[in-house]
């Protein structure tokens, strides 16, 4: 009897008995992620989105192209290009694009003692009404001029301004955008005494004048 229940009892095990579950490669979460859904279609980007962009691109190029002419033009200017003959003697006339609220000024005009010889303090003088107070100091290779205005009173506005003018005597010949005559280290006071320095946008011009003019 107990032999028949004990061969009873192993039959049921074997038929309740769980099948071995097959080994399959079980793929990483992370590639799981990459792989692409079946069926699924890539969105195209919509036209207007993508000729928007093309046109702020297009805006952001053309305005780099302004601000690097405007650079250019107003901040690099070079000398001009005048020529000029030994014993002519130079207006020079330093001129500024454009000045808000200037109550003075300093700038270093650089020449070559060989090339050029400067008059002196007859030949500075002031180009705006409203600065009339000018001073200079000769230095080693370059004069430095200043003026102010005098009193409380607001600064000067203008574009395109012929600011001082001084003069020299051409000790050679030749191109005054070949020569060693520049402007340089421009710094400007405002009526607030705020004190700007490297100014941009001066430059100078010249002018031969004639034998009378020179003498007076």
């Amino acid at each position: 009897m107990d032999e028949k229940i004990e061969d009873k009892v192993g039959t049921i095990a074997e038929e309740t008995t769980a099948p071995p579950v097959e080994e399959t490669d079980v793929l990483p979460v992370e590639e799981a992620v990459a792989l692409p859904v079946e069926g699924a279609v890539a969105q195209p980007m919509p036209a207007n989105t993508a000729k928007s962009n093309k046109k702020k691109a297009l805006a952001v190029v053309v305005c780099i192209a302004v601000a690097v002419i405007i650079v250019l033009f107003f901040v690099s200017r070079p000398a001009p290009d005048v020529e000029v003959a030994a014993g002519d003697v130079l207006n020079v006339i330093v001129t500024a694009s454009s000045v808000e609220d200037m109550y003075g000024y300093q700038f270093q005009m650089n020449f070559d003692g060989e090339e050029f010889e400067w008059v002196g303090s007859d030949g500075l003088s002031s180009r705006i009404n409203e600065i009339q107070t000018i001073f200079h100091a000769v230095r080693d290779g370059h004069i430095l001029v200043g003026a102010t205005m005098v009193g409380e009173r607001p600064g000067f506005n203008g574009r395109n301004t012929d600011v001082c003018q001084l003069q020299f005597v051409a000790k050679a010949g030749g191109k005054i955008s070949e020569m060693s005559l520049n402007l340089s280290e421009v710094n400007v006071v405002q009526s607030d005494l705020e004190y700007l320095q490297n100014v941009q946008g001066w430059a100078f011009k010249v002018e031969i004048l004639p034998p009378e003019e020179s003498e007076d």
